[in-house]
């Protein structure tokens, strides 16, 4: 049976560019890359995981070949602003909302990770997350991708 794709499928998402202003870099942190701390300098930035209620994606047989499906639950969060810098949702609401429409481009251009992979869907969920005690202003993308892997 061939192997997952997930690094991959991973990477490619990594390697999306949505933004809010062509002026303002959003750096970007993959699994490998994430730190304990994260300082309002630091912002603002991507951070990746994966992330399902099953550990390791959720898995089916395909009638009764050598053919599965793994679906995956990929968390991309954006890390904004420090809330402590935020002066009310509406200094950062429109920020958010081109951010979204960006990442809702990037899918559309980019919705097959892989050559066997798809996007099922995406949520977006603006809010004030914690990291290593301190709140950021920021926005939650949890991304379904659903991933075949032929049998040998």
């Amino acid at each position: 049976m061939a192997d997952s794709q997930i690094e991959s499928i991973y990477d490619a998402i990594v390697a999306w560019t949505p933004i809010f202003d062509t002026d303002v870099s959003v750096g970007v942190r993959d699994i490998d890359q994430l730190k304990e701390t994260l300082h309002a300098d630091d912002c603002p930035v991507r951070m990746l995981s994966v992330t399902t209620a099953d550990i390791g994606g959720e898995f089916a047989f395909i009638a009764l070949g050598k053919t599965n499906t793994v679906t995956w639950s990929i968390n991309d969060r954006l890390y904004l602003k420090g809330a402590g810098l935020a002066k009310g949702i509406e200094s950062f609401s429109a920020n958010l909302i081109k951010y979204t429409a960006s990442y809702v481009g990037q899918i559309r251009d980019n919705r097959a990770p892989t050559s066997q992979s798809h996007v099922v869907s995406a949520s977006f969920n603006p809010g004030v997350f914690e990291w290593s005690g301190e709140k950021f202003a920021g926005l939650d993308v949890f991304l379904t991708i659903e991933e075949v892997i032929s049998g040998a």
